[in-house]
């Protein structure tokens, strides 16, 4: 699987959690803005309030911030909630996909491999795979497409084998 395709089929896999992608990113936006008169209020807390000797001007100006650093925990809070349930959705649906392609196989399959090895197939790429020539081509530079092999450094060819 080559980079544009991984990145399609991360966008189908995170269409369904549009408005949750809204949401997240919304809260971004006015957690960065509430950040962003947090040095603005500490200017004038330290300006108006200390250095003028306004009191009034520094108590308004302390609990302002403090009701910023509380909606901006809050804000935290949400998103990361959000955040976290689409992981644990999306974990959840691959390992339906997952559990689901194995249950397709023949039980001969599960007769004759190990566990060990059932988990490897499952983990490993392909080769002759789009997937499988851009990990060789990108971890070695004279590896050959055509024959699958890159040059060790014994000077022998060898069959590229993702790790």
């Amino acid at each position: 699987m080559d980079n544009k395709e991984a990145v399609k089929r991360l966008l189908l896999l995170l269409g369904r959690y549009k408005k949750t992608i809204v949401v997240i990113v919304g809260c971004l936006l006015v957690s960065t803005g509430l950040n962003l008169c947090v040095p603005l209020i500490s200017r004038r807390i330290m300006d108006d309030g200390f250095i003028g000797g306004n009191k009034k001007l520094l108590i308004e100006l302390v609990l302002v911030s403090m009701v910023i650093y509380t909606i901006n925990s809050l804000i935290d809070i949400v998103k990361e909630k959000k955040r976290v349930d689409i992981s644990a959705k999306i974990q959840y649906f691959l390992s339906e996909q997952s559990f689901s392609h194995l249950m397709k196989l023949r039980v001969n399959y599960f007769n004759n491999t190990n566990y060990a090895e059932t988990l490897n197939n499952i983990n490993t790429v392909e080769p002759w795979t789009p997937a499988w020539l851009s990990y060789c081509r990108s971890k070695f530079r004279s590896f050959n497409a055509s024959s699958g092999t890159f040059l060790g450094y014994d000077g022998k060819r060898h069959f590229c084998v993702p790790r």
